[in-house]
């Protein structure tokens, strides 16, 4: 029976123990020194597995605090969320309460806006068949309604009285009288006298004296038939 390089027969031939035990530490056992080498490198790779693992626990802790700190950032964020939801849900009701009293505030000002006046002057012709009778005959009494006969009678109302003929005579006279300036200061006309003054002895300041005469004239013939108005 060998132990390692040793050998029985060797040993039985020592009779000393001493040299039993040099013998065994000078032929050392060659299984004995691979297995510690490979228990070396066991140790070693066992040491950095739990390096390795604790470093893999330490991640882990550290995953596992963050996604509490996430899990309570969400549910913060679904509170949140479902207070603007409901924010929303009552400003959108208030807009439309206001999109409603606004579209009411608009229609009543409308209505006051184009409303008539209370206090208006009452028409003394109220129908179209009346104001055609008026176009026709202009001499026909005027039609009262019953608006002007309370008016009337509680005095609140009074009559101009109105000469048509002297009116419309008064009227056809301004027209005529209009007429007869503007032509006689017609461009043309000024122009036909300017070009008979170049071959002739009249002089520009007798010019602007017969126009300044005839502004005059006029100014008194509309002021005329103002005071016989």
């Amino acid at each position: 029976m060998k132990y390692g390089r040793a050998s029985l027969a060797v040993m039985e031939g020592l009779e000393d123990i001493e040299e039993i035990d040099l013998y065994l530490e000078a032929s050392t056992c060659v299984n004995c020194h691979q297995l510690s080498s490979m228990n070396m490198i066991l140790e070693g790779k066992i040491h950095q597995l739990e390096k390795f693992s604790l470093n893999n626990e330490q991640r882990l802790k550290f995953m596992e605090e963050n996604s509490i700190a996430w899990e309570k950032k969400a549910l913060e964020y679904e509170v949140n969320l479902e207070i603007l939801i409901k924010q929303r849900g009552s400003l959108q009701e208030e807009i439309q309460d206001l999109q409603k009293k606004n579209d009411k505030l608009l229609k009543e000002f409308k209505l006051n806006f184009w409303k008539p006046s209370k206090k208006q002057r009452s028409k003394s012709l109220n129908r179209v068949e009346d104001l055609r009778i008026m176009e026709r005959n202009p001499h026909a009494p005027m039609v009262l309604n019953s608006d002007i006969l309370d008016a009337i009678k509680n005095r609140r109302y009074s009559l101009k009285h109105v000469d048509p003929i002297k009116e419309k005579e008064k009227q056809r006279l301004l027209r005529k009288e209009s007429d007869q300036y503007y032509s006689e200061f017609d461009i043309a006309k000024i122009i036909e006298r300017q070009i008979a003054l170049a071959f002739s002895d009249e002089s520009d300041e007798e010019t602007e004296e017969w126009i300044n005469k005839k502004i005059n004239n006029d100014k008194g013939s509309f002021s005329s038939l103002d005071s016989n108005g």
